[in-house]
């Protein structure tokens, strides 16, 4: 996980270099990572739901 402060709109902006799309942002960093850690799971849900698991699941 990145953490960016967004020093033009304020708080911090999060991403996971390794997860395409994935970013979100909070006010503080502590609200920003707990919203980075709910991405991150959506991310996982979502791209399992939409790809071919036994594929993918080697890549773990």
């Amino acid at each position: 996980m990145e953490i960016v402060e967004d020093k033009d709109e304020g708080g911090f902006v999060n991403f996971y270099p390794d997860l395409p799309g994935c970013i979100t942002c909070g006010e503080t960093v502590e609200s920003a990572v707990r919203n980075a850690l709910d991405a991150k799971k959506a991310w996982f849900e979502a791209y399992f739901q939409n790809s071919d698991c036994e594929t993918h699941m080697l890549w773990l």
